[in-house]
């Protein structure tokens, strides 16, 4: 009996283009899963930054509150004598700013 070695051959080559293929399929996926994760992350981020740049906007706008506060409370003698008899640490006939 005589092996035929070219058939042995085209055999091998066929099941290594079909193992070839296969490897190029699972890449594929693998490739497809990671651009997808990607993509979620991507979503995630820019959700994530909107909500940062809310509170940005929300801290900045505090902060602005009160320095505005700070400065009639170091300037404005009206505005603090409110404060003071509103939080009952100034009766009606004392005098609290000179």
């Amino acid at each position: 009996m005589k092996l035929g070695w070219d058939r042995l051959r085209s055999g091998a080559g066929k099941a290594g283009a079909a193992l070839g293929a296969l490897l190029l399929g699972m890449l594929g996926t693998v490739l497809v899963a990671g651009a997808a994760e990607s993509a979620r992350e991507g979503v995630e981020l820019a959700r994530r930054s909107r909500a940062l740049d809310a509170e940005i906007r929300r801290a900045r706008a505090t902060n602005d509150a009160l320095r505005h506060e700070v400065k009639a409370l170091e300037s404005d003698p009206v505005y603090l004598e409110s404060l003071l008899r509103g939080w009952r640490r100034a009766g009606a006939g004392e005098r609290v700013v000179e």
